[in-house]
């Protein structure tokens, strides 16, 4: 568990530098994706769900890659569509490791979060079906723009914590375990 909560710390808090007119983040996406990707792996054992969430990381973490080394010609009109899709496949992602949390803890009887993330899930889908209805229709509403992204910031932001907890449950879970054997 703990490979995914820093797998979205890296996706969730990064800084960005200018080179050569590139932008650059530091840590970079796909690395993110990589400890994701080894935390599935991981907890594969606790839910399938788990084992579902693999391919979506494994593509993202290409993706990344490609776009992080320039290797993506991408028309400056459809950058939109390459991100769209970048948004979607992350989404299909972390619902699937929700639904492995909630899996998770009703097989070891953990303190009942998975419910609440799924439930932050649902807004954070609901943001973005409303970021993308508003970009496809060309809205200039900087209010209404400013709005989705603080909301997106936050609903992120509480999944973020969320997952510490679930970590840090799952590792006393863990240890517990251990020291049992």
């Amino acid at each position: 568990m703990g490979y995914i909560f820093w797998g979205y710390f890296c996706l969730l808090f990064y800084l960005n530098f200018t080179f050569w007119n590139r932008v650059i983040s530091l840590p970079p996406d796909f690395l993110g994706y990589l400890l994701i990707f080894a935390g599935l792996r991981q907890m594969t054992a606790e839910s399938h769900s788990f084992k579902n969430a693999r391919p979506f990381a494994i593509i993202l973490a290409v993706l990344s890659f490609l776009d992080f080394i320039c290797m993506i010609p991408i028309d400056t009109s459809l950058i939109f569509v390459f991100i769209g899709i970048q948004e979607l496949l992350f989404l299909l992602m972390e619902g699937k490791i929700l639904q492995g949390i909630c899996e998770m803890e009703t097989k070891h009887h953990f303190l009942p979060r998975g419910k609440t993330l799924q439930k932050l899930w649902v807004g954070e889908v609901i943001l973005y079906v409303c970021k993308g209805i508003f970009f496809v229709m060309k809205m200039k509403i900087r209010t209404v723009t400013v709005v989705i992204f603080v909301a997106l910031l936050v609903v992120r932001a509480a999944i973020f914590i969320s997952l510490y907890q679930v970590k840090k449950d799952y590792g006393k879970w863990f240890v517990t375990q251990e020291k049992e054997e």
